[in-house]
């Protein structure tokens, strides 16, 4: 076993981060001392022991050279800069003792086997790799492979490792043994190998190539354990507790800080036996290096005639030239006095006190002096320590009072041959022979002397005191309990002893029976010293914990005693419990959450952390490593500045620190105007903690449909505590923006490009895609029709105004588009407000004449503010501390009339037994349909006062249509069926026909059949002659509108083709057994398109079938217009497409944009072109503007329908015909039979026919269908 005593102390594993935020690493300076390949081995692991782990001896032999000093072990060592962790084979002497030692747990299981952790002491950290980082081998050599390969970084999964079979081996010593990982999941083989620099690289290689036990790798690490060597401490070794915690506190240190002395530090000592007496424990002390120049442990030599103290001379008493300074300002220090414990035994163990006297540190020694100074050995495996006093030499307690002074004379003549110490022989008083006497009883040289526990002999009295000893439970009067000296064997000694420069001496005397170290005929035994205490450094390592945070969202905050003291952002919020957060220029600033703000609804204030590395979840039945501590990479979620990547460290209390100081001068700009970060990432210097944002939102941004932006106006409230009715507003005098209370203003939000995606997005953190809005901001027109052209615009000096749109598309006087993002920044009772940012990025729109438009934009980044006092606006920059932000106060505008959202008209849509009328808002113009060309049922109008003609429309709600361009089917003779069976021809052997009561017939949907009003656009695009038979769809080359036979099911309308009608000859009707008249199902069926009808699907867009009531103005008394369809043109809300207006008192369509010239009404900034026409005059002038009434009437009246100046009515079983005398009359059933075929030879002609629907057909007339009672 390794040294004095047995027992060993723990390891601390908690870390506090410290006020400033920094961790201090510990010093480095205690050096690994050479151990020796005779009488290191070790044969039992015990995990509570600190080994070394030697990966290539420096001897075999004591012959060999060049000696134990070429030893080289595993050291794990950190960058400075960085705190990553690598690994490192270093020479024995050139490693850090700390960073040497490892403790060795061992454990066996079902599912890995016989796997080894290993932990290092300096940094509490085990050994561990991520397997992702490792080196692929495609050959067997390693060492080629990682030659010039970087080393690999300390982290990740891997933290067990295959070694030995088992952590007892019995009476053999542990040999150097290959150390790999085998990957199950990979079946993929990990091991170590050295790169050029002695750096640990990891390997990896797949089962084929490695084999199973690695063997089949060459030049891969192996090592053995080893009891670390004995160490004789200097002064500022000892000061440093050997490199524990505060013994440097200042970052980084220099490397190999070999400083002899270190301010303000006091020496601790820990025992683990308490006692009465004991200044170690009571009082600190400093300790000192004795001026005494031999006494320096570089100064060893057992030459003959070494037992000297003498200046220039090398001496076997080296190594003891420490002093203890109490309390470090003292001119006490402590010793070994004469004057024994009273009540404690004295026969075999020494007795005497350790106090603090008065002492000067001098370069002279004398027997009295030499009982201050002390030789401290460390050693490491089992963390003691052993302090052996230069002198303690004993008084002769038989002696009579009047004899003590000449004995205390004589001990303090003493030379330091005579000294009694572990170098020396203790010499008994009354011993024969001798002239002189230093100890009550006899000891052999080289028999330990150290401080030890005594307890007194007193009965029932158990007390412990301190004093000096030789050990107990020996004679210590036989050579064979001797110790030796590590110097004076090549195998151990120091390279100072080789005469290398650099390297101190090692005078360390170990209990060893080491081969070839004692001579022959000593009979040396190996034995553990027990001094009934063990005694090390009150020390701590503070392990630097790792940790991480799941993946996710979360916010950041700041944990600090200090409010603003570091507060390098100049934002002054710097406070326990702020947070970091974003500004809107991107820059990393501390921030406080004020009451009406939300930062789970900003993402600039919100970060997305992601584990990095390999798998960081533990899978059952599978490899029992895991990622238990992965970095991070923390993501601001607007702007995707990365504020950390790395490990997290753990500051307890759910806190978290940072260690690498690349982070030292984060959170730091060039200033705050304007500013380009410096430093755009977190600091060092922080302590921090996360709280989750279980469900991430998309927030942050103003996002509105386009269809809700066309059918609402806003005004931008200014959110002012003190002015709560602050509006953006038009100055009277110069047009520009500026607050004014009052009245709001409305403005038209124009969206330039809509769902503009930014932001940092990952899915397994759970960031969505965020997504924010540009607008232009419009003046509300003056109406729904009229286009004033008016935007929110910035001139030459930067100012906000209003300005005609194409004088700032043409730069203007320095004008550019003020366009915007609306980002949310305060929150007051779910109301967000938004800050009214610029966004200076290119943008461009095709116009018309399919040509780009590039906007002429702002290019001056900022967001818009509010003048204290004047209420002026201006550009603000965006990374100031506070900002000017709206809430959008709606006013619904919709652009289009809802008839079944209007209470006055619901009850009229899909009503058979209702109708509308649709007349011109004066009232004197109502339309009808026309029948009298006999070519074609127009929409016409009548010039009366109240509506003569036809009754009446039919309305039928197309379904997919939307709130916000609802769209209807206007139809006269309309007929409502619901659904019904039809049992087609031929089906199942027989023809059933309609509402049959077969077992196989099939259900078909109910459908409104009629004249359809629709425009004749398609005609006229289809026509053939073009010249000719444009003109049956025209009038003055307008395009004109008509009714038409028709069928509405499902979302389509079938309109039927010539020569098919819905009565009489080629209808596609038939009747029931009831007698029901319904549609037979075979004429619109798929393969019928074409040839019986042309379909025209209704899903909710323009087409020529389907109507809007488009608004002019806010208020219904102010009318709407016919909106129908021109192609390509129209779309919902549009300036341009097609819209009803008379011409002569004939209904046609008005079409904006059209071939009879070019009427453009659009905005630049919607990207509908600008090449003529700038106002939408055409409409207003030119549409009609209607309104609707509303009829109890069926849409074709059976008492008395017109045709032209024919009038056909019903009496009970005959039909009148008035106004057609001399013309031919046909009348026939439903069924297309002709009940009636005369010529009429009066001006009233009464015609019996049976009861039933029956078609009225007059030469040179339309059909007119009558109900005959």
């Amino acid at each position: 076993m390794a040294g004095f005593m047995l027992a060993a102390v723990g390891v601390t594993a908690q870390q506090n981060h410290v006020g400033n935020g920094e961790i201090p690493y510990r010093t480095d300076m205690v050096k690994s001392a050479v151990t020796s390949v005779h009488c290191d081995g070790v044969n039992k692991i015990e995990s509570d022991k600190w080994y070394q782990l030697v990966i290539k001896h420096g001897m075999d032999a004591e012959k060999d050279t060049p000696l134990g000093s070429a030893t080289t072990v595993l050291t794990m060592e950190r960058d400075y800069s960085t705190g990553a962790l690598h690994l490192e084979a270093k020479k024995i002497e050139d490693a850090a003792l700390t960073h040497s030692l490892w403790k060795i747990k061992f454990d066996e299981d079902a599912v890995s086997g016989h796997n080894y952790t290993f932990i290092n002491k300096e940094t509490g950290y085990a050994l561990t790799f991520d397997h992702t980082r490792a080196v692929n081998l495609t050959a067997a050599d390693a060492a080629a492979a990682v030659l010039n390969a970087n080393a690999t970084i300390l982290d990740g999964c891997n933290d067990m490792w295959t070694w030995y079979s088992n952590d007892d081996n019995g009476d053999t010593r542990f040999d150097n043994h290959l150390v790999y990982s085998y990957y199950h999941r990979t079946k993929k083989v990990m091991a170590m190998a050295l790169n050029a620099n002695n750096e640990v690289v990891l390997v990896s290689a797949p089962q084929s190539l490695a084999k199973v036990d690695a063997s089949g790798l060459q030049n891969i690490i192996s090592f053995q354990p080893v009891i670390a060597g004995a160490k004789v401490l200097s002064a500022a070794e000892i000061n440093s507790m050997i490199d524990a915690d505060d013994s440097y506190k200042t970052f980084p240190p220099a490397a190999g800080n070999n400083a002899s002395n270190l301010a303000g530090k006091l020496a601790k000592f820990l025992f683990n036996v308490n006692m009465t007496s004991n200044p170690l424990d009571a009082s600190d002390y400093v300790a000192e290096d004795t001026q005494v120049a031999a006494l320096s442990r570089d100064n060893y030599s057992n030459a003959e005639g070494s037992n000297i103290i003498t200046a220039g001379q090398p001496s076997v008493y080296a190594g003891y030239g420490i002093l203890f300074r109490k309390d470090q300002t003292t001119d006490k220090y402590l010793r070994v006095s004469t004057t024994y414990h009273e009540g404690a035994t004295t026969s075999n163990y020494n007795g005497l006190k350790l106090e603090d006297a008065t002492f000067a540190n001098t370069a002279e020694i004398d027997a009295t002096k030499a009982r201050f100074h002390f030789k401290v050995t460390y050693y490491p495996t089992n963390d003691s320590l052993v302090i052996e006093p230069l002198n303690a030499s004993m008084p002769n307690k038989s002696l009579l009072p009047a004899d003590v002074t000449a004995n205390l004379a004589a001990l303090a003549a003493l030379t330091p041959a005579q000294y009694l110490n572990t170098i020396n022989a203790g010499v008994a008083y009354g011993t024969a022979g001798s002239d002189f006497a230093n100890c009550l009883s006899n000891k052999a040289v080289g028999v330990p002397v150290a401080l030890a526990a005594i307890n007194f002999a007193t009965p029932g009295n158990q007390s412990q005191v301190l004093t000096v000893s030789v050990p107990y439970g020996i004679n210590a009067d036989e050579a064979k309990f001797m110790a030796i000296s590590k110097e004076g064997y090549k195998c151990s000694a120091s390279s100072h002893a080789l005469g290398i420069v650099g390297y101190p001496g090692n005078p360390a005397y170990v209990t060893f029976n080491c081969d070839n170290h004692n001579g022959d005929g000593t009979g040396a035994v190996e034995y553990n010293a027990d001094m009934k205490m063990k005694v090390t450094f009150d020390n701590t390592y503070k392990a630097l914990v790792r940790t991480t945070v799941d993946n996710g969202v979360y916010l950041v905050r700041l944990s600090t005693a200090n409010p603003n003291a570091n507060d390098v952002t100049l934002t002054q919020k710097r406070a326990d419990g702020s947070y970091i957060v974003a500004d809107m220029g991107g820059h990393l600033v501390y921030d406080v959450l004020e009451a009406d703000q939300d930062f789970k609804r900003m993402p600039a204030t919100q970060w997305v952390i992601e584990q990095l590395g390999c798998d960081v979840v533990k899978k059952e039945n599978a490899d029992p490593t895991y990622n238990k501590t992965p970095r991070v990479k923390i993501t601001n979620r607007e702007y995707g500045v990365v504020g950390f990547e790395g490990q997290l460290y753990d500051a307890g209390d759910g806190k978290y620190y940072i260690i690498n100081h690349e982070y030292a001068n984060g959170m730091t700009t060039s200033g705050t105007v304007h500013a380009t970060a410096a430093n755009n990432f977190f600091s060092c210097g922080d302590t921090i903690y996360f709280e989750k944002i279980e469900t991430p939102n998309t927030a942050g941004y103003s996002v509105i449909a386009s269809d809700v932006l066309a059918e609402n106006v806003y005004a931008l409230q200014h959110y002012n505590a003190n002015v709560n009715n602050l509006f953006l507003g038009i100055s009277a005098t110069d047009n520009y923006i500026k607050g004014i209370p009052g009245d709001p203003t409305y403005y038209e939000l124009h969206l330039i490009k809509g769902a503009q995606a930014y932001g940092y997005t990952s899915a397994k953190a759970g960031a969505t895609q965020l997504s924010r809005d540009v607008y232009a901001v419009k003046v509300k027109d003056a109406n729904k029709i009229d286009n004033d052209h008016k935007y929110i615009a910035l001139d030459h000096m930067h100012r906000y105004i209003v300005a005609d749109e194409a004088d700032i598309q043409a730069g203007k006087n320095g004008l550019t588009w003020a366009i915007f993002y609306l980002k949310e920044n305060n929150n007051v009772d779910s109301t967000p407000y938004y800050a009214l940012v610029n966004e200076t990025s290119e943008w461009s729109k095709i116009g018309a004449d399919k040509k780009e438009i590039v906007l002429n934009n702002n290019q001056t980044a900022g967001k818009m503010a509010i003048k204290q006092g004047t209420n002026e606006s201006y550009i603000d920059q965006l990374c100031g501390t506070t900002s000017d932000v709206f809430a959008l106060t709606v006013d619904p505008r919709p652009l289009y009339k809802s008839l079944s959202a209007d209470a006055a008209t619901a009850e009229y849509v899909n009503n058979l037994a209702k109708s509308v009328t649709l007349s011109s808002l004066s009232g004197n113009e109502f339309l009808y349909e026309d029948s009298r060309s006999g070519i074609l049922n127009y929409l016409a109008v009548e010039n009366k006062s109240v509506q003569t003609k036809h009754e009446g429309l039919y309305v039928d709600y197309v379904a997919k249509s939307k709130d916000r361009m609802p769209q209807y089917l206007f139809a006269v003779a309309a007929d409502s069926v619901k659904a019904y069976f039809y049992c087609g021809e031929n089906a199942h052997g027989a023809t059933h026909g309609l509402n049959p009561s077969c077992d196989h017939k099939v259900s078909y949907p109910g459908y409104v059949s009629g004249r359809f009003l629709v425009n004749l656009n398609d005609s006229i695009q289809n026509s053939i002659n073009k010249v000719e038979a444009a003109s049956k769809f025209q009038y003055d080359n307008y395009t004109r509108l008509a009714f038409v036979e028709a069928v509405h099911r499902g979302d389509s309308l079938f309109v039927l083709k010539a020569p098919y009608t819905l009565k009489g000859e080629n209808a596609i009707t038939g009747a029931d057994a009831d007698g029901n008249i319904l549609i037979i199902p075979d004429y619109l069926a798929k393969d019928q398109e074409g040839i019986v009808y042309d379909a025209v699907v209704l899903d909710g867009t323009h087409n020529n079938v389907a109507f809007s009531l488009r608004y002019v103005g806010d208020t219904e008394e102010e009318g709407f217009l016919l909106e129908s369809n021109d192609g390509q043109f129209s779309s919902v809300g549009s300036f341009e497409g097609a819209w009803l207006r008379f011409v002569n008192g004939t209904p046609v369509l008005a079409k904006f944009f059209n071939t009879n010239g070019n009427h453009n009404t659009g905005d630049i900034i919607d990207g509908n072109g600008s090449t003529g026409v700038t106002d939408f005059g055409q409409v207003l002038n030119q549409a009609a503007i209607l309104t609707l009434g509303t009829v109890d009437k069926v849409a074709t009246d059976n008492e008395s329908i017109s045709t032209s100046t024919v009038e056909v009515s019903t009496i009970n079983g005959s039909v009148v015909v008035k106004g057609a005398d001399g013309k031919k009359v046909v009348i026939s059933n439903v069924l297309g039979q002709i009940l009636v075929n005369t010529v009429i030879t009066s001006s009233e002609a009464t015609i019996a026919v049976p009861a039933g629907v029956v078609y009225v057909k007059v030469e040179g007339e339309a059909a007119v269908p009558a109900i005959v009672k």
